[in-house]
């Protein structure tokens, strides 16, 4: 792929121009934007000048604790909770695991997650659908039980998807597929 081309005379203009904004504290993003050039070209005119470039800092090198780092994955969070904790995203979370060598105890998550499920009250805790299973079914996908529909008679008002006192597992009836015992 190739750029514009300049003359000798435009790019020593230029390079000049780059080289005063570099040198007096200016970025090279800031020197290419002053010479009217991207900042790859000026950053490789300054390197062909011979100027020594100014070492700077990438987001990537935070600084972070890894013993902090150990704690956490001990504990067996996830590169997500970790991030978290110490806020940074989960992919550099995981970076600096790798960079370490440092492995999540598994063993500890699942305690830790067996322990949070035991402490869940019971209403927190998700309810299982039975109506998915359930002969009695609506053949829409946005309503659960069709009970009233197919047997013309109603519920307790107290049952619940998770509670239902009428489930039946098998294959889904309609009114006109009703059995007699039902």
């Amino acid at each position: 792929m190739s750029g514009k081309r300049y003359t000798a005379e435009e790019k020593q203009e230029m390079l000049k121009t780059i080289r005063e904004v570099y040198e007096g504290g200016g970025s090279v993003q800031k020197a290419g934007q002053a010479a009217g050039v991207a900042h790859q070209t000026a950053r490789i005119w300054l390197k062909e000048a011979g100027v020594r470039l100014r070492e700077t800092r990438g987001r990537n090198e935070i600084e972070y604790d890894p013993e902090d780092l150990r704690m956490l994955a001990e504990q067996g969070l996830s590169e997500e909770e970790i991030g978290k904790a110490m806020h940074v995203s989960k992919s550099t979370a995981g970076m600096w695991l790798k960079a370490q060598g440092i492995k999540i105890n598994l063993e500890a998550r699942k305690a830790r997650k067996a322990i949070e499920k035991e402490e869940l009250p019971e209403r927190e805790k998700k309810p299982v659908k039975k109506c998915r299973t359930c002969i009695y079914r609506s053949a829409s996908p946005i309503f659960g039980c069709n009970y009233i529909g197919v047997t013309g008679h109603s519920r307790l008002l107290i049952c619940t998807v998770a509670g239902c006192t009428v489930y039946k597992r098998g294959k889904r009836i309609s009114k006109k597929r009703m059995p007699a015992d039902i």
